[in-house]
């Protein structure tokens, strides 16, 4: 069932990732969002991109073909800040609490470009990775370990099966202080 295998991508994949930033590109990353979105701590917001993006279609596109160049981004642009949203109604313990990163919003849109560039690349993943995989979802990847469980009780051979359950490591580890 575990396969390890290394793939590289091809040169025409690697020359794809480099290209200038297209409008198509730009119009597709900045319609894609939901305006409703959380803002970072700038407080600017993808309905500003969206409301201008007929109007400041060229500079929006001069301002991320600035960002998308190596070593562009500032320190700034790269920080996001960490807030607790309550998951129950009546929230009083830190379980009761996730922690979530809220991210400036160019940001967001420059990381939805790089996606979509990668997109292709995903081809290249192990059919049982499911994290940045489009399409998989949590409940694939518990099917995966079902099938894997099942498929060692048949054969009786010793295996060992090891899942990640980031919910409970989140709850004990952060301190009642961060929340």
């Amino acid at each position: 069932m575990l396969e390890v295998g290394v793939s590289r991508l091809s040169a025409e994949w690697r020359d794809t990732l480099d290209i200038p930033l297209t409008s198509d590109e730009l119009t597709a990353a900045i319609t894609k969002g939901d305006a409703k979105n959380a803002t970072g701590r700038d407080g600017i917001g993808l309905i500003l991109f969206q409301a201008t993006s007929d109007v400041l279609k060229d500079d929006w596109l001069d301002l991320f073909s600035q960002m998308i160049a190596p070593g562009n981004l500032t320190e700034q642009q790269k920080r996001g800040e960490v807030v607790c949203i309550t998951k129950t109604t009546r929230s009083n313990q830190p379980p009761d609490y996730r922690p979530t990163a809220l991210l400036k919003t160019d940001y967001k849109i420059l990381a939805r470009i790089m996606a979509n560039r990668n997109r292709p690349a995903t081809d290249l993943l192990h059919p049982t990775q499911f994290c940045g995989r489009p399409g998989n979802t949590i409940f694939e990847a518990i099917a995966s370990v079902r099938k894997a469980i099942a498929f060692a009780e048949v054969k009786t051979k010793p295996s060992c099966i090891l899942t990640l359950d980031f919910l409970k490591k989140l709850s004990i580890e952060y301190p009642t202080y961060i929340c």
